[in-house]
């Protein structure tokens, strides 16, 4: 007859308990008879009212709306140009009443939209939850 290992012979994670350990491998290796359920791709977060236990959200990445972007200003440097309003780069000259003056001033716009990385700095473990 095989002996038992006492340590392996009882699980002192009760159903639903969370494990985490930087070994590989199924829990159920060390304590026979249990079943456990891996979490991957996520980060852990302490529960509140908003976000009670066992519920999950977020993403890897973010993509700004113009609402999340900070309040900023842009300057426009112009240089006087001759008039052409056919551009659509006229402006109305200060104090020059119903003279319009192409300044050769243009907004443009920047930036290309893509995803940026919203990953906080981590360290990896193994997470199961125990099922059975």
């Amino acid at each position: 007859m095989k002996a038992m290992n006492p340590v392996a012979a009882v699980c002192p994670y009760l159903v639903g308990d969370l494990y985490f350990t930087e070994r590989a491998g199924n829990p159920s290796q060390s304590w026979p008879g249990t079943t456990w359920e891996q979490i991957t791709d996520c980060f852990i977060r302490a529960a509140d009212a908003d976000h009670p236990a066992g519920t999950t959200g977020g993403s890897w990445t973010h993509t700004q709306t113009v609402a999340e972007i900070a309040r900023h200003s842009h300057l426009l440097y112009t240089q006087d140009g001759g008039s052409s309003q056919s551009e659509g780069r006229s402006v109305l000259a200060p104090g020059w009443s119903n003279t319009w003056r192409d300044f050769g001033a243009a907004i443009t716009e920047g930036g290309e939209s893509r995803p940026m990385d919203i990953t906080n700095r981590f360290h990896a473990a193994y997470v199961w939850k125990r099922t059975g």
